[in-house]
């Protein structure tokens, strides 16, 4: 056996340092709070088919916009968006119906097929308010869609 391998033998990567590293890069990831221009880039649309889901059997379009000046430079953003209205137990929308919802209005595609909304957003500037929602217990930090806006 060669000397690196025998040198290789000598360390373990403990789950502790994975979690701990996970964490860190899916942190450095993150949007910070404000409102930025951008515009959207690419979309996937995909059956929800998650047992229980508020959208299961509905469809989801996977989006990703490019963020305009976030911190002195271009960010790429990822969010859902689904054309199912999805409401939870205080009456308010799930943020996928929602940003869908605000897509229709930005793009003035309201009673359109939901392919043109996307279609007509995808072709726009827009303004994307991003919220940071920091981490509590098991769930990690995150950004949210707040709110979708024609730019001005």
């Amino acid at each position: 056996m060669s000397d690196a391998n025998e040198l290789l033998d000598q360390y373990t990567i403990t789950p502790e340092w994975v979690t701990e590293s996970n964490k860190e890069e899916q942190e450095s990831r993150l949007i910070p709070k404000g409102t930025f221009d951008g515009q959207i880039t690419g979309y996937t649309t995909k059956v929800n088919d998650k047992v229980g889901s508020p959208f299961y059997g509905h469809p989801v379009a996977r989006i990703t916009a490019e963020l305009f000046s976030v911190e002195g430079s271009q960010r790429l953003y990822f969010f859902s968006a689904s054309p199912h209205r999805a409401q939870m137990s205080d009456g308010r929308d799930y943020e996928e119906s929602r940003n869908f919802r605000k897509l229709a209005e930005a793009s003035e595609t309201v009673g359109e097929k939901a392919s043109i909304v996307l279609q007509t957003a995808q072709k726009m500037r827009l303004s994307f308010k991003i919220t940071l929602s920091p981490a509590k217990g098991d769930y990690p930090a995150r950004n949210w869609t707040d709110n979708i806006k024609a730019a001005v």
